[in-house]
């Protein structure tokens, strides 16, 4: 082989396999050599691979010619996978965010894979529901970032209550890929680079220059027509009609009654024949025009171009300024004129093009002409651009790992090859608590997440991190955080209690704190998105709510020797003295008594009721009211006491509504 750069392609097609070697020379490329070999059986059926080993053998038959053309030896291959195995979906996703959280790498890193992911699990419910099929991303893009419900340009550094991303991506069915890796290697190649047919079809017919028009270029194969749209500039979309050139050979088979090679040539000859002569299956000879095998199956004709033009319309949402037509099964009879009156377009936009659209690329011109020529040509020329996809095997775990790549590779393509999913790459933290708090709203962060850990040979790594082949991972997935927990006391201020003197009576007030209408206590846990209400002792009025004071009775009340009113505020240590009217004023209510009130406990399992008598009362005061053995038991020494399951004290207060326990330990 020549010390010069070889492109070597391979158009892995339903009735044939092309084979292509590209040499650069200067600015310009020139075919050094060309094979063709058709499958002796249909061990391809509509651009699938059905019987790996008959494909194989024809692969190699292509290679070996090659290589004695060239005098070298071919190693690495460019291939295509048919338009027919591509699935592009679109998706969207959202995240809700804790108050105040900044957005990170790792945040937009965990939104863009969710999304991703979405959209595989889109295309297995469109097109795969019952079945556990796998995909290869080769490609994504993101169509636009939300903060809020608003678009954004980029999310990093951001604060918001809700982000999101809508993504478009592209798959390959593993199927498709493994089944022409397969066959690849079975023929001592290595796949160097792996592009779509339309894509490969595209990047030689529709140029940089064309891509401003609104165009479709569609590849009629024999089991397949592929098709891709430009717009704006850009190739915008692609799409695949599961019909093509065999749909044309099975009705000449059918209305001729021939076997399926001879009406393959019978439908080659339809176009550079006037009069056609073919054996049938009964051994009859047959003489006969060309124009009638033509008027049989132009109903087939007719339906065909009828699928193609639906689709193409279906796609760009309106008939293209013209339509080009690659493949050899543009060249059947009528086709294009029907495409044309489908698609709404005059016969002269649309149009078949060959050879004569490749201006920078010579040689083997008798091989390689007319329609057919362009696609194992626009593979090979895809090289040419240093476009590096293919596959890699990468150690994960101890474990190997074949991802099929596009240009450079990073961990985390590794990562989700292995199957590891999004909740493992990233960190995520716990759920927080969320609650209304005499509305206003209190947060309660969960706690942050271990982050994965990631190392490439021995060393530290992160997920964006570039591989190479033969590369050792070791990952630890990430670890979520704790969810948030807490309870009534964790939100309320810190000074709410009020410790009062009321009628010379020490008093301590505590106010009365309800959740989602409930009356609770302070070690109460929190409910997310519970509404608290806290009913504060900050007037004299609220004191006599919370002592239950009918205000009718009072006559006069003073605070620290003050005439007050009701609305007066209160301090903690504050002398309150209340003036209650004479009987004959209100027969139900002394001048000086503040009434006593009952204190419901839980002691031991047991309810018991106590009265306060205007006093606090002390865990000391429960044993005024129960039987308890002051000596301990033979094999007990330690007297426990507690309140609400915390250890306690004789002189701790007790509240109506505490759980108490008192025994040997």
């Amino acid at each position: 082989m020549t010390d010069k750069t070889l492109y070597f392609a391979l158009d892995v097609g339903t009735r044939t396999v092309i084979g292509v070697v590209l040499e650069s020379r200067n600015d310009r490329f020139h075919i050094l050599a060309s094979e063709i070999e058709e499958h002796n059986t249909r061990s391809m059926l509509d651009g699938q691979i059905h019987d790996i080993p008959a494909v194989t053998k024809v692969i190699k038959k292509v290679k070996n010619k090659l290589e004695k053309r060239i005098k070298g030896k071919l190693t690495e291959v460019s291939v295509a996978a048919a338009g027919r195995a591509l699935y592009t979906q679109k998706a969207s996703v959202n995240k809700k965010l804790t108050q105040g959280d900044l957005v990170d790498d790792n945040t937009v890193y965990s939104l863009v894979m969710t999304g991703i992911q979405e959209a595989q699990k889109l295309i297995k419910k469109k097109y795969h529901p019952q079945e556990d099929n796998n995909y290869y991303c080769v490609g994504h893009s993101v169509i636009g970032y939300y903060l809020d419900s608003q678009k954004m340009i980029n999310l990093i550094g951001q604060r918001g209550s809700l982000i999101g991303v809508e993504v478009i991506a592209t798959f390959l069915p593993r199927i498709v890929v493994d089944s022409l890796n397969s066959v690849i290697t079975g023929a001592g190649l290595v796949i160097k680079n792996m592009t779509l047919e339309p894509i490969a079809a595209s990047s030689l017919v529709i140029t940089e220059g064309m891509r401003k028009l609104n165009l479709a270029l569609v590849d009629i194969g024999a089991g397949t027509s592929d098709i891709a749209i430009s717009y704006d500039g850009a190739i915008c979309s692609y799409a695949m009609v599961p019909s093509a050139g065999d749909m044309i050979t099975e009705a000449i088979s059918d209305k001729l009654l021939v076997d399926f090679n001879t009406a393959e040539v019978i439908k080659r000859k339809l176009n550079s024949s006037t009069s056609i002569s073919y054996e049938d299956i009964l051994g009859m000879t047959i003489h006969t025009d060309a124009k009638v095998i033509i008027d049989k199956i132009s109903l087939e004709i007719e339906n065909l171009a009828k699928k193609i033009s639906q689709e193409i319309i279906t796609l760009n949402g309106k008939g293209p300024q013209a339509i080009l037509l690659i493949g050899g099964g543009s060249l059947t009879p009528l086709l294009a004129e029907k495409i044309a009156i489908h698609a709404g377009l005059t016969k002269d936009r649309v149009a078949i093009r060959g050879r004569e659209v490749i201006n920078n690329i010579t040689g083997a011109a008798n091989k390689l002409s007319g329609p057919m020529a362009i696609t194992p040509i626009g593979i090979a020329f895809t090289q040419t651009l240093g476009i590096r996809n293919s596959f890699e095997f990468i150690i994960v775990n101890g474990e190997m790992v074949r991802i099929f790549g596009r240009e450079k590779l990073i961990v985390l393509d590794a990562l989700i090859a292995s199957g590891f999913k999004n909740s493992e790459l990233v960190a995520k933290p716990g759920m927080g608590i969320t609650v209304e708090l005499n509305n206003k709203i209190k947060i309660l962060k969960g706690l942050k997440g271990t982050d994965p850990q990631i190392k490439i040979n021995g060393e530290p790594a992160n997920l964006d991190d570039f591989v190479k082949y033969g590369d050792k991972i070791t990952f630890i997935p990430a670890q979520p955080g704790e969810d948030a927990k807490g309870h009534i006391k964790d939100i309320l201020p810190k000074v709410l209690d009020k410790s009062l003197f009321i009628n010379g009576q020490k008093r301590y007030l505590k106010p009365m704190i309800y959740q989602n209408r409930n009356r609770v206590k302070h070690n109460t846990p929190l409910k997310d998105k519970a509404i608290i209400t806290v009913n504060p002792i900050n007037t004299v009025k609220d004191v006599c709510e919370y002592l239950e004071i009918d205000t009718d009775t009072i006559k006069e009340v003073s605070i620290n020797l003050l005439i007050s009113s009701l609305e007066t505020e209160v301090h903690n240590n504050d002398e309150i003295e209340f003036i209650y009217k004479s009987k004959v004023d209100n027969q139900n209510h002394s001048t000086d008594i503040v009434p006593n009130h009952t204190v419901n406990i839980t002691l031991n399992d047991e309810n018991i009721l106590l009265e306060d008598n205007n006093n606090p009362l002390m865990l000391l005061d429960i044993f005024k009211k129960i039987n308890f053995p002051t000596t301990p038991p033979l094999d007990k020494k330690k007297l426990v006491l507690k309140v609400n399951n915390e250890d306690a004290a004789y002189t701790s207060y007790i509240n109506d509504g505490d759980k108490v326990e008192i025994y040997w330990a």
